[in-house]
């Protein structure tokens, strides 16, 4: 799991952080969502959506968060891949969750730490805003 700390220029704050300091982008796998559970109350059955495969596209509201559902589709070797990305936004923070290799979210950190394509972003630094330039992207 990594966890970029938005407001300070994406820096990674993995071993140090929490809710309520400051906004953050958490980059986690389906089996680390345990984990982070026990720091961030998500509902099980999002959790249970989170490892299973193959969800319909969708938007639950939460009283504290929104969970979506993102279909994806990626070319990869002279094929079309569908892939699915979970995502949580909360106040401060977002929770990407990708199933399967997917270089687009490393892509994003890689233009953000550039000041490529991102003027927004550095102008309006909110996780909502975040969430826009990730599915911008997919």
């Amino acid at each position: 799991m990594k966890v970029y700390d938005i407001l300070n220029n994406f820096a990674d704050v993995s071993s140090n952080w929490s809710l309520g300091s400051n906004f953050y982008w958490i980059i986690c796998d389906a089996m680390e969502l345990d984990d982070l559970s026990k720091r961030i109350a998500l509902a099980p059955e999002t959790l249970e959506e989170c490892k299973s495969i193959s969800q319909s596209a969708k938007i639950d509201s939460y009283d504290s968060y929104l969970f979506i559902v993102f279909n994806v589709l990626e070319f990869e070797e002279d094929e079309i891949i569908s892939k699915e990305l979970n995502i949580y936004l909360g106040r401060d923070y977002i929770i990407t969750i990708s199933k399967g290799h997917s270089d687009i979210v490393s892509d994003l950190l890689e233009d953000i730490y550039q000041f490529k394509n991102c003027i927004i972003l550095k102008e309006n630094t909110r996780p909502s805003i975040l969430l826009y330039y990730i599915l911008d992207r997919y």
